[in-house]
């Protein structure tokens, strides 16, 4: 990125570890999601400027995502009033098909930990996984992804990063 971003540009963040890269990169982070989620990060920020003075310029946001992840910020922003620009800066491709697909239960495997959607869909197509695993997910988008492929979720993190799929594991 060319230039510095202004001081008066305010850097948000949907979760812990993306506020240190924030940090470490670009200086500052001033707002993580308190639930380590896209709705949570957009109704923060929906909230946190709902009082603007009558007349007060529309709060502009931009939006650096991955190319297929949700549009939460748009979908709660803009009809908040919000001028919302998208960027995707980054595109996460799973693991393609594989045959055979290695058998899990073989190997002992018991438990999964799973931290995002993509990696859902890599395992799927790499992996069997064995009737009765401990299915443990980062959050609801990766809940709803292995739920989508088959897969019974047993338990989800309760805030993003590994802390929280550790303090979630039976």
């Amino acid at each position: 990125m060319p230039g510095e971003i202004p001081e008066s540009v305010a850097i948000a963040a949907v979760g812990p570890a993306t506020a240190d890269a924030a940090r470490a990169l670009l200086g500052r982070c001033q707002l993580v999601a308190p639930k380590g989620t896209g709705v949570s990060l957009a109704e923060t920020l929906r909230d946190a400027l709902a009082n603007r003075p009558p007349g007060a310029m529309r709060p502009k946001v931009a939006v650096a995502a991955a190319d297929r992840a949700e549009q939460h910020l748009e979908r709660l922003l803009i009809p908040a009033g919000f001028e919302v620009a998208r960027v995707d800066v980054y595109r996460t491709v799973p693991a393609p098909p594989e045959t055979p697909r290695v058998a899990l239960a073989a190997l002992g495997v018991d438990t999964i930990l799973l931290a995002s959607p993509s990696a859902v869909a890599g395992l799927v197509h790499r992996a069997v996984v064995p009737d009765g695993a401990v299915i443990v997910t980062i959050g609801p988008a990766t809940t709803e992804a292995a739920r989508a492929h088959g897969l019974a979720v047993l338990a989800e993190a309760h805030r993003p990063g590994l802390d929280g799929i550790l303090e979630v594991i039976p």
